[in-house]
């Protein structure tokens, strides 16, 4: 499990999985999402938390592509 905070870094760290090619799943305020591919997002003043989940056979690849 990653956690994002806010909506750039999920942005940005969806973005680098989708990139490497990982399957992810997001758990957040708005519901669960598999490769959420809009990055749009309704307006709102709050700082929601993202937590990024992965198969066990890919961590070690969604590392690489979250660090790098």
């Amino acid at each position: 499990m990653y956690i994002a905070v806010g909506d750039e870094a999920y942005a940005r760290i969806s973005g680098k999985l989708h990139n490497h090619g990982v399957r992810y799943r997001t758990k957040s305020p708005l519901g669960n999402v598999w490769n959420n591919a809009s990055h749009t997002f309704p307006p709102r003043s709050e700082m929601f938390t993202y937590e990024f989940y992965v198969m066990p056979e890919d961590e070690h690849k969604a590392l690489h592509a979250i660090h790098s």
